[in-house]
């Protein structure tokens, strides 16, 4: 069955210029142009949400599950199986069957202080003694 997902905010559809009321049904559709600038300058997601009727009708009258963007972009995605988003087999082909997430990846490839203080320390005992 497919997942429900509710607007949690008032927003305008993306597909008719409606409004979309806090907890009706909604859909992502894939923008045309793909990625966009938020108001902040910064990249903005490449689909948008849409009222889920819309969204059928823009699909052909199916609705159309985009491509996770962190199953795409890094080869895993850390809600698995409870990610509203599509993860294709193609992407893991890509990879050889392996994701690209390494053990331990997001700790600082950088000197700590504390071994800069003590690398400090070594050189003020040679130096001066």
């Amino acid at each position: 069955s497919t997942p429900i997902k509710r607007a949690a905010l008032k927003h305008e559809c993306y597909l008719c210029n409606k409004c979309i009321d806090q907890g009706e049904e909604i859909w992502p559709v894939q923008k045309p142009d793909g990625y966009g600038v938020n108001t902040g300058g910064k990249k903005a997601a490449a689909h948008t949400w849409c009222h889920k009727e819309c969204a059928r009708e823009f699909g052909g009258g199916k609705l159309i599950t985009p491509e996770c963007p962190h199953w795409m972009k890094k080869g895993f995605c850390s809600y698995g199986d409870l990610c509203f988003y599509a993860h294709p087999a193609t992407r893991q082909q890509q990879l050889g069957g392996q994701s690209k997430k390494v053990v331990g990846s997001w700790q600082r490839a950088k000197t700590r202080n504390s071994s800069k203080c003590g690398t400090f320390r070594r050189w003020l005992i040679n130096e001066f003694g």
